[in-house]
């Protein structure tokens, strides 16, 4: 039994493409300042960064509630 039909899974496959990969080499950078002591939290920068996520997270959850009609 398949979850999802072909047109579906086009929609998650260009979900899952507008994610970004995992950059090793800015996780190396902050590790470096974190140790050094220069890592500065910018909290506008989290919460701009917070709010992008919950936007993705609820077009997820409209494209979950759609699939479901």
């Amino acid at each position: 039994m398949n979850l999802y039909n072909s047109e579906e899974i086009s929609k998650l496959n260009k979900i899952v493409k507008e994610l970004p990969d995992i950059r090793q080499d800015k996780i190396d950078e902050i590790k470096r300042k974190i140790e050094s002591g220069e890592y500065k939290i910018d909290g506008k920068e989290i919460a701009k960064k917070m709010f992008e996520i919950h936007q993705d997270i609820k077009k997820m959850s409209q494209f979950d509630k759609n699939r479901n009609k």
